[in-house]
């Protein structure tokens, strides 16, 4: 029968049988045969126990094999101890586990207090064990179980009882993953300089070159306590870091850097990296049915709103089209639809209307006036164009605008060379001096002009 205990831990070296480096006692010597008897009732036991282990009406009756083998090692000299003396506790352990979790009250109790003295007395024995070395494999599975114990601080201990384990010093993977385990729940607990911690001691004992994988989940992490702290420097070096390297990156981890990058992106008003990086980000995260996918929906729409270039219809996917009929999602159809439109007015009533949807995300908020002046913007282009000569008055009554408002626009996108025309100081009228030449660079401006917005809504009060 295989020592398989179904622990197992796929290393990436493709292999998935446990090997161990166990070494028997030398041929010969009176009392040989007898400690030999004893090593095959304890390997019998420990068989016969995970055999019930895998049957689910038969637990109870595993742990009792198991105690059998713990007490047969036991009964052995210390120097002559066996790896069940890891393995056995630790099977038990995970019984516990599994009975706390279908228990209430204090039998739960009772049995994951067990859970946790077997684990400590596994690590322990491990620690002692001399030619018994067991695969980062081997003992990873076992915690990713333990995580479902309800007490933070004891999975912080069991942690720190895994690491001071003598024989488990050299195994880098089962450390890293262990340490960024730990920092994520530091992380959710708000500890961050924790978090900070466990972080800086990954990055000390591993590369992206070793470990890209697991360097790429480092980075995520940090990310986050970046933006926890709002240090968008730090979140800028992460973000290219993290774009050098070359390995594919998991959804979630893909899906946070991205997202961080293109807020850092909007942020200097580089509307097209923005959208790419909003859109790789959304599609990650719903590759993962990840609910944080609308909200990065809702910033690919301001993306799209405020970049130039071609039309891009941000629903054209069809996992876009899976929120389409979400509330938050159809006011930001709407948005896009006053700005196809140029329709101030619409723009304005949907902010009045339903405004908490931009207000309640304190990145979204911060664009409001961004995107209003980019509707008025291309309102005002709009209405201006049919004429050579209209009042200031009018314009402002138009597009529900105070008149100093219209002025300020006309002066900006004049000297920015996208209306050519002059403003007449004392009827408050604007002449503009079209030709056939000057409507084809009209249109040109008007499709380029968003590269420009940022001269607009930096000098306009809105």
């Amino acid at each position: 029968m295989s020592d398989d205990d179904g622990f197992g831990f796929d290393d990436g070296d493709g292999g998935d049988e446990f090997e161990f480096e166990y070494y028997d006692e030398e041929d010969g010597g009176e009392g040989f045969e007898e400690e030999e008897t004893l090593e095959s009732m304890i390997h019998n036991n420990y068989l016969e126990a995970k055999s019930k282990y895998r049957d689910d009406g038969a637990k109870a009756d595993a742990l009792v094999q198991l105690e059998t083998v713990m007490d047969l090692d036991e009964n052995m000299d210390v120097t002559e101890r066996t790896r069940w003396s890891f393995k056995a506790p630790q099977m038990a352990a995970l019984i516990h586990l599994e009975l706390a979790l279908g228990s209430e009250g204090e039998a739960k109790a009772s049995h994951f207090k067990k859970c946790l003295s077997l684990y400590r007395k596994a690590m322990r024995a491990l620690s002692k064990l001399g030619s018994y070395a067991p695969k980062e494999k081997n003992i990873l599975p076992a915690l990713e179980k333990l995580e479902a114990h309800p007490d933070y601080n004891e999975l912080l201990e069991l942690t720190t009882t895994t690491l001071q384990a003598r024989k488990l010093a050299i195994y880098h993977t089962v450390r890293l993953k262990l340490l960024l385990r730990d920092a994520r729940h530091m992380l959710d607990a708000g500890e961050v300089q924790k978090c900070s911690a466990n972080l800086r001691e990954c990055r000390r004992i591993s590369s992206a070159e070793e470990k890209p994988y697991i360097f790429q989940e480092v980075i995520a992490l940090e990310v986050r306590v970046a933006s926890a702290d709002n240090n968008e420097r730090e979140i800028r070096n992460l973000y290219h870091e993290f774009d050098r390297m070359s390995v594919l990156p998991a959804p979630e981890v893909n899906a946070i850097v991205r997202e961080a990058g293109g807020k850092i992106h909007m942020r200097e008003r580089r509307w097209g990296l923005a959208y790419k990086d909003f859109f790789e980000a959304f599609k990650s995260y719903s590759d993962r049915a990840d609910a944080r996918a609308v909200r990065c929906l809702k910033y690919l729409v301001v993306a799209k709103l405020l970049m130039s270039g071609p039309a891009i219809d941000p629903f054209a996917e069809s996992s876009a089209k899976a929120h389409e009929e979400k509330p938050d999602i159809v006011v930001m159809r709407d948005i896009l639809k006053a700005d196809r439109g140029a329709d101030i007015q619409m723009f304005d009533k949907i902010v009045h209307d339903s405004g908490h949807v931009l207000a309640s995300d304190t990145f979204l908020a911060g664009f409001v006036a961004t995107i209003r002046a980019s509707i008025r913007t291309k309102a005002l282009l709009r209405t201006v164009k049919p004429y050579r000569n209209v009042s200031l008055e009018y314009l402002a009554k138009h597009l529900n605008m105070e008149e100093r408002e219209v002025r300020t626009m006309l002066v900006l996108l004049i000297s920015d060379g996208i209306l050519e025309g002059s403003i007449e100081d004392d009827t408050g009228v604007l002449q503009l001096h079209w030709d056939d030449t000057d409507q084809c660079a009209h249109k040109k401006a008007v499709r380029q002009y968003s590269q420009r917005l940022h001269n607009v809504v930096s000098n306009v009060s809105v």
